[in-house]
């Protein structure tokens, strides 16, 4: 399967590289000895940019792999509530790139300076989805082409089964 692909420059090319694995059959199995360190210094704009990255990512997956399409839909369409429907739509048109992240940004660290962790979440959260659909935004040239691209019929994919009783054994 050739490795980690280069154009998800960093972000779920485990995630795809495990899918084109499923793919050939390669057989997995759970180590329960097996460790793993994931070392992240990213600040909170570090991050950001990620979750922008991860949201281009995840529609490249669903274009490699037809049969991750359906759970990309879900996500996109569980979120309906009137804010991050209007957030949604703030994200395809950049509105809040620039000084308005900036001073989004800062009320975050004052927040945070204040013991105001619960309601930096939820701006932290919202800052979050808002970027990954920057993400899928660079991936489409409108939402609406987004939304037709989203109800194209795709290939029906016998699931994959796996026991959790054979994975411990």
């Amino acid at each position: 399967v050739k490795g980690f692909d280069s154009a998800f420059a960093g972000r779920l090319e485990d995630y795809e590289l495990g899918l084109r694995l499923i793919k050939t059959g390669a057989q997995l199995h759970f180590c329960i000895q097996a460790q793993a360190d994931h070392h992240d210094a990213n600040d909170l704009p570090q991050w950001l940019r990620r979750r922008r990255a991860e949201g281009s990512a995840e529609i490249m997956i669903a274009e490699r792999h037809p049969e991750t399409h359906a759970t990309l839909e879900q996500t996109y369409s569980s979120e309906q509530t009137l804010r991050y429907r209007m957030l949604r739509k703030l994200a395809w048109h950049g509105i809040l790139d620039g000084w308005p992240q900036k001073l989004a940004l800062t009320l975050i660290h004052h927040m945070e300076t204040y013991n105001l962790r619960y309601r930096r979440g939820h701006l932290v959260y919202a800052l979050s989805r808002y970027q990954y659909w920057r993400g899928q935004a660079d991936r489409f040239p409108s939402q609406a082409t987004f939304q037709r691209w989203l109800t194209i019929p795709k290939p029906v994919i016998r699931p994959i089964k796996i026991d959790i009783r054979d994975v411990l054994r």
